[in-house]
C-alpha cells in the first residue's frame, strides 16, 4: 500500500471509527432511558449524516412527503455503505434495521443494534 492511500484510509477510518464508538455510546447510555428508545433513534441519524458528511458526500433528498404512513418494509440494493448512511439519515418515523448478525460483535455498533430493537440476520443459514 502506497504512503498516501494509508494516509487517506487514515483520515477516513478513524474519525469514522470514533464516530461510532461516540454515537454507539449515547445510544447505549441514553437510548434505554429516552421513550421509544428516540435518543437511540437520534444517535443513529446524527451518525449517518456525519459519516456521510466525513466521507465528503452532502445528502440532498426530495419526494419523502410520499413516503407513505404507518409500517411497511424499505428493501435497499446494499451496493455501499452509503445506503446505510443516506437511509438512516432521513428516512422518517422509527424504523429498525435487518443486518448481518456478525454486525451484532462489534463493539458500540453491536450494542447499539442490540439494544435499539434491530433485527439480526443469520446469513450462514441460507433460505432459513
Amino acid at each position: 500500500m502506497r504512503v498516501e492511500d494509508a494516509w487517506r484510509a487514515t483520515k477516513q477510518w478513524v474519525p469514522f471509527a470514533a464516530r461510532t464508538a461516540v454515537f454507539g455510546s449515547i445510544s447505549c447510555t441514553l437510548g434505554p432511558l429516552t421513550s421509544d428508545h428516540r435518543a437511540s433513534l437520534w444517535a443513529m441519524r446524527t451518525w449517518c449524516r456525519q459519516s456521510a458528511e466525513g466521507l465528503g458526500f452532502r445528502i440532498e433528498v426530495d419526494g419523502l412527503e410520499h413516503v407513505p404512513r404507518g409500517a411497511f418494509v424499505y428493501c435497499s440494493n446494499h451496493q455501499s455503505i452509503l445506503d446505510i448512511l443516506v437511509l438512516g439519515a432521513v428516512l422518517p418515523g422509527d424504523f429498525k434495521w435487518a443486518a448481518k448478525r456478525s454486525l451484532w460483535k462489534i463493539p458500540f455498533l453491536g450494542w447499539h443494534l442490540r439494544l435499539a430493537g434491530h433485527v439480526p440476520v443469520e446469513r450462514s443459514r441460507g433460505a432459513r
